[in-house]
């Protein structure tokens, strides 16, 4: 999420907010597309969480729905019709690196695969 939001929070970086308006501008030019899925997966290493866990309402799940909703908003901004994007936060719910089997050094290395954004483009199917 570096290309998109300052470390720990939900708000956009510069470099975030011309990425997401080059993406927005993508997706609005898709021939019959019903949903843009937005899935924000905010994962953090130990060092990261060390940092945060201080402030008193941090939570990976919250902060993953905050940043989904403000890629919601922003796509509606860009022009995105609202019934057309969909967004959710789930945090670590959804790891696509496993760490079971790992060591806490490999765990460590690998959770930053987990830490992701997905805009799935979903199109009205032909009739």
């Amino acid at each position: 999420h570096s290309e998109f939001f300052a470390k720990g929070t939900a708000e956009l970086t510069v470099q975030g907010e011309k990425n997401l308006r080059q993406l927005a501008a993508e997706i609005a030019v898709v021939e019959k597309l019903s949903l843009a899925e937005i899935e924000v997966h905010t994962e953090f290493s130990k060092a990261m969480l060390a940092d945060l866990k201080g402030k008193s309402d941090f939570s990976t799940l919250k902060l993953a729905t905050m940043r989904a909703g403000v890629m919601f908003e922003f796509f509606i901004k860009e022009g995105i019709p609202h019934k057309k994007v969909a967004s959710a936060g789930y945090a670590d719910g959804r790891p696509i690196v496993l760490g079971e089997n790992l060591s806490p050094k490999q765990r460590e290395d690998f959770s930053s695969g987990n830490d992701r954004i997905v805009v799935i483009l979903k199109k009205d199917k032909a009739q």
